[in-house]
């Protein structure tokens, strides 16, 4: 507020190392002299100081004169859920079947608090926070042993307690539904990574092994939770120098500069080669299920997919639909069925199996492998490198405190 006024101030400088997240305290101090110059138009004032919440002393500085202005309000139940339910009205009274996706901001930075919604605030809602694996979003740098639990400032180390981590947060995220709004169902809003992670060296080895990692990371505590979600995101003119066109952002899961760097490294013209992480994104998956699943997992390593769900006897004449993209199966693949009986239709770049179990059986199991297992160099420098980590692990709290 005082720099808008134009007048000379030291201000925090916040980046997003890991240090500081840890730390909770800004990189350095700078000072910052606007000589003068206000941020408001030539004749008006600055409208929180004709608020009172600041003032000039009687040598001329500025002093905070209500220090708890700002305080003392719930912006999810005193901001956020009237424009939610004011939007909702309108909206449904057009479309009165319309679902209405509620994002509150993420609660693991800051101390906002989920409201209460009920079926009559928002009619058919569904939970629809974003989550993403923030280490990596802000860094971007992809670590698999290494991350930062926002709600403690404490670190976690090794790819078990990543993952164990990541799949906390979204079971923590989906509770929002089941708990605050009336048992409403949870779809990820918003997810994905940053494709110029590590100093976008992919842009110039067209390696995307990293970003591949990275993002099954993510689709793999997805799946272990059973959540929807929305990836982040598809924009068709992405750039390598300018990411999304977006304040720089990079999370497009393809980009026609990617399709012209494999093209020229390989000599080779494929339809996917636009595809960056297709790996990770393009995985088997139930896409219709009769019945409740219990499972839904797919193995990037060992390219294995099990679909694992229970039925009543009055689904049994329902058929069970799973996506088989061929990107994972250059050898083709097999399904097993616990019960039932499957068939196979076929399309281009992918098949549908479909899945019709019996109606005797009330668990069932359908798991989908390659024909032949994949081969997988397998290195221990992760773990090294986690063993480390945990050995520092002390030394890095003390240095937080």
């Amino acid at each position: 507020m005082a720099l808008g006024e134009g007048i000379a101030q030291d201000v925090e400088v916040w980046g997003a190392g890991i240090m500081e997240m840890m730390r909770g305290k800004p990189k350095r101090i700078e000072h910052v002299d606007p000589r003068g110059v206000r941020a408001w138009k030539d004749g008006a004032s600055c409208i929180w100081q004709e608020h009172g919440v600041w003032g000039l002393d009687a040598h001329g500085n500025p002093q905070i004169l209500k220090p708890d202005y700002f305080a003392g309000v719930d912006f999810g139940t005193e901001f956020f859920l009237p424009f939610a339910k004011r939007f909702t009205k309108r909206i449904q009274s057009i479309s009165p079947k319309a679902m209405i996706f509620t994002e509150m901001p993420p609660t693991e930075i800051g101390d906002l608090v989920f409201p209460k919604i009920s079926e009559e605030d928002i009619p058919l809602s569904v939970n629809a926070m974003h989550w993403y694996d923030l280490i990596t979003l802000f860094t971007t740098t992809w670590r698999s042993y290494f991350t930062l639990d926002f709600a403690t400032g404490k670190p976690a180390f090794g790819n078990a307690a990543l993952r164990s981590l990541h799949q906390k947060q979204l079971a923590h995220v989906a509770s929002f539904g089941r708990e605050k709004m009336s048992n409403a169902p949870t779809l990820i809003g918003e997810t994905g990574i940053p494709y110029n992670m590590n100093h976008a060296q992919a842009f110039e080895t067209g390696d995307f092994s990293a970003q591949v990692e990275a993002l099954d990371n993510t689709i793999y505590n997805l799946e272990s939770q059973l959540l929807s979600f929305t990836l982040w995101n598809y924009t068709a003119d992405n750039s390598h120098k300018f990411g999304d066109l977006w304040n720089l952002e990079d999370l497009s899961i393809s980009s026609p500069d990617t399709e012209a760097l494999v093209r020229r490294l390989s000599g080779v013209r494929r339809r996917d080669d636009s595809a960056r992480g297709l790996r990770a994104f393009a995985r088997p998956h139930g896409r219709r299920i009769a019945g409740i699943p219990t499972k839904s997992q797919f193995n990037l390593k060992t390219a294995e997919y099990v679909l694992e769900y229970t039925s009543e006897k009055s689904q049994s004449s329902s058929v069970t639909e799973i996506y088989v993209p061929y990107a994972h199966y250059p050898e083709g693949y097999r399904v097993t069925a616990s019960d039932g009986h499957f068939t196979i239709d076929k399309h281009k770049g992918y098949d549908i199996v479909k899945h019709e179990h019996d109606g005797h059986a009330h668990k069932h199991r359908v798991l989908v492998h390659p024909t032949k297992p994949l081969r997988s160099g397998h290195s221990n420098w992760p773990v090294y490198l986690a063993l480390a980590a945990a050995l520092v692990s002390p030394y890095l709290e003390a240095y937080t405190m």
